[in-house]
């Protein structure tokens, strides 16, 4: 088993999050041509909401075409304490946004206000603690992933392998083992 870079792994959950898509609304009509994909052109109306991959709507938004619907930080935080109350409240695993812990670390890199982040990092810190032994636990006992997050998810498939692997290690076929036993 190689080693588990876990900062790697959410690098990767960022990535897939930036190929999801997200609503905009064009502040302008415009044309993108997408010679490279056989030649199509979108054509986008001013006011007209639809939905975009994530890193083409970032790239329009910088260019001043498009306005991204985002959650708003104090929706975000709702979020986040109420997912806290529910689960603390409860012994099974509440149900997230699938993509809750990139939102939130995205949160927590514009926060610039020193006291208010420490707040959201104690909070966010809270949950994460509350939900760590439900996922070994339904990772293990149950076998499914229901009401986990992606990043949940990636966690639980690392894990459910490192079991798997430490559970096999006494029954591989092994020479250092075989060595060491000859020397009894």
């Amino acid at each position: 088993m190689r080693f588990i870079d876990f900062r790697r792994e959410f690098v990767r959950k960022f990535v897939d999050y930036l190929l999801n898509d997200t609503r905009i609304t064009p502040l302008e009509d415009f044309e993108i041509n997408l010679d490279t994909l056989g030649g199509n052109t979108v054509r986008f109306l001013e006011g007209e909401e639809r939905k975009l991959s994530r890193w083409i709507a970032r790239g329009l938004a910088k260019r001043g075409k498009v306005h991204i619907e985002e959650e708003l930080e104090r929706e975000l935080l709702s979020k986040l304490s109420t997912y806290q109350a529910e689960e603390a409240s409860k012994s099974l695993l509440v149900d997230i946004d699938p993509i809750f812990y990139v939102k939130m670390r995205k949160l927590l890199m514009k926060l610039e206000e020193r006291e208010k982040k420490k707040k959201v990092v104690n909070m966010f810190k809270s949950l994460v603690n509350e939900r760590l032994p439900k996922i070994v636990k339904k990772t293990f006992v149950v076998g499914t992933t229901e009401n986990f997050s992606a990043w949940e998810e990636t966690f639980s498939d690392i894990l459910r392998k490192l079991g798997e692997s430490w559970a096999n290690v006494p029954f591989e076929e092994s020479e250092i083992l075989k060595e060491l036993l000859l020397l009894e």
